[in-house]
């Protein structure tokens, strides 16, 4: 299949993540809102200023999950989830850092929901020790400032794609969004799913979730 054709099958299901921004509203003042931020006409500039944005985005992402998930593994099991986030972080190459960033949210999100399907789940959460409860607020808040951050970056790579999808010469340029938004969506969906299911049980477990805003900044004590 020809670049070309490739990114333009790609643009009818970018538009499909509509639902997906429909599904955000469920979590309320949870999560908050968020703007779709404008584009420029230099496609160059905006793909490379939409890679940087989403980069940040899938990094808080799995520092959250990692960080909620961190609080039920063993000592071992979590010293070895905290050295692979920071391992990933040090990484100059932008694309094997990329993958690798995606594998952990995968792997990650994963993990979360497995978490998030124990019958049990809530009273692990009031057993934790304070520190732990504080980590695990601290990771579902954090993943709320992603999905806050992800929901207008779609938006921007549906409109990024558009805007290319008349001049075949400017195609290849786009292909670096289009491989980078499964993971927003990834990002999204998780925060309408394995996401809310934890901050309801946290709740339940009288474990406070604060409420994550544009404004809203990562936890210092959540950033490796």
């Amino acid at each position: 299949m020809s670049i070309r054709r490739s990114i333009l099958i790609a643009i009818p299901s970018l538009f499909a993540t509509g639902s997906v921004f429909a599904q955000l509203g469920g979590l309320g003042g949870m999560l908050g809102g968020a703007k779709p931020g404008a584009g420029g006409s230099d496609v160059g500039a905006q793909v490379e200023g939409f890679i940087k944005r989403s980069a940040l985005v899938s990094a808080l992402a799995s520092r959250a999950l990692g960080r909620v998930n961190d609080a039920f593994r063993s000592d071992a099991d979590a010293a070895a989830a905290k050295a692979e986030r920071e391992a990933i972080s040090k990484l100059t190459d932008p694309k094997e850092q990329q993958a690798r960033t995606a594998k952990l949210v995968e792997s990650e999100s994963a993990a979360a929901a497995q978490l998030a399907k124990s019958t049990d789940l809530e009273a692990k959460m009031a057993s934790l020790d304070e520190k732990k409860k504080r980590q695990v607020a601290d990771g579902l808040f954090n993943f709320g400032i992603g999905v806050l951050q992800a929901t207008p970056l779609v938006k921007n790579a549906q409109e990024i794609v558009q805007s290319v999808s008349t001049n075949p010469m400017q195609l290849p340029k786009v292909i670096p969004v289009k491989d980078a938004i499964p993971l927003l969506q990834k990002v999204l969906a998780d925060g309408t799913g394995t996401i809310a299911t934890l901050i309801k049980v946290a709740k339940g477990a009288n474990i406070e979730v604060k409420q994550a805003t544009e404004s809203s900044k990562e936890s210092e004590e959540s950033l490796t």
